[in-house]
C-alpha cells in the first residue's frame, strides 16, 4: 500500500514538473501561459501620474536679465542722437602767433622802407606818424611826433592805437633799432609800417638837417 502511494506521488510530481517546463518554454504562445496559470505572475504597466506641477523655467516678469540693457538705454560712453555736438570750426581763442588774415584794403603784413627824399616829400602833406625809436637821444628828424625807445614796443603800439592800417614811419640813427621795432609791430598786425632808409645818418648824408629833441 505504501509503495503504491509513493509511486502515485512520484507520478504526480513528474507531471507537475513537466507542466511547468512547458509553460516557461514559450513554444506554445501566450495561450499556453494562460492555461497553466503562469499569467497570474505577469507584470502590468503602471501609468504615470499627470497631476505633477510643471517646472516654470522663465524668470519673473519684474526681474531684469543680467547685463541686458533696455531698448531705450544708450550704449555706455556713446552720446545720444540729440546730444549737442562741439563746434570744431571756430576756436575760442586764437594763438598770438597766428597770422592775421589778409585784408584786401591793407598792404601786406611786411615792413616797408622809405628813402629820405620820399620822406621829405611826404612831410609836405603829412598823414602818418613819425616815431623816433633811437636811444640814447641823438636829435630827431623835423616833423617827428614822439620819441619812444625801440625796446618798448608795447608803448609804441599803444601810441599807434588799435587801427592796424595807421600809417607809421619809425627811424633810429642807422637801421638796426628801427627794423627791430618795425618787425615787432608787423607781427602784432600793423600793415602800414615803414622805416627810414639809413636812419638819421642817411637823412643827414642826403643833405637834410637833424634838429634837437625838444625837452
Amino acid at each position: 500500500m505504501t509503495n503504491r502511494w509513493r509511486c502515485h506521488g512520484i507520478a504526480l510530481l513528474v507531471t507537475w514538473t513537466l507542466g511547468l517546463a512547458a509553460c516557461g518554454s514559450g513554444d506554445d504562445g501566450p495561450d499556453a501561459a494562460d492555461s497553466c496559470g503562469c499569467g497570474d505572475f505577469q507584470t502590468t504597466d503602471i501609468p504615470m501620474s499627470t497631476d505633477a506641477p510643471a517646472v516654470d523655467t522663465q524668470p519673473p516678469a519684474d526681474v531684469s536679465p543680467i547685463d541686458a540693457p533696455g531698448e531705450d538705454t544708450p550704449a555706455p560712453d556713446v552720446p545720444g542722437v540729440d546730444a549737442p555736438q562741439p563746434d570744431l570750426t571756430t576756436p575760442d581763442i586764437l594763438p598770438e602767433d597766428l597770422p592775421l588774415p589778409d585784408d584786401p584794403g591793407l598792404p601786406p603784413a611786411t615792413l616797408g622802407l622809405v628813402s629820405p627824399a620820399d620822406l621829405t616829400a611826404e612831410l609836405a602833406h603829412k598823414d602818418f606818424l613819425l616815431i623816433n625809436v633811437h636811444v640814447p637821444d641823438a636829435g630827431q628828424v623835423p616833423g617827428t611826433d614822439i620819441h619812444l625807445t625801440y625796446a618798448n614796443v608795447d608803448a609804441i603800439a599803444a601810441y599807434m592805437g588799435t587801427n592796424l592800417a595807421v600809417k607809421t614811419v619809425v627811424y633810429c640813427l642807422s637801421n638796426y633799432m628801427s627794423k627791430i621795432a618795425g618787425d615787432d609791430l608787423v607781427l602784432r598786425g600793423y600793415r602800414n609800417v615803414r622805416y627810414l632808409d639809413g636812419g638819421m645818418s642817411g637823412w643827414r648824408n642826403a643833405g637834410y638837417i637833424i634838429e634837437p629833441t625838444p625837452p
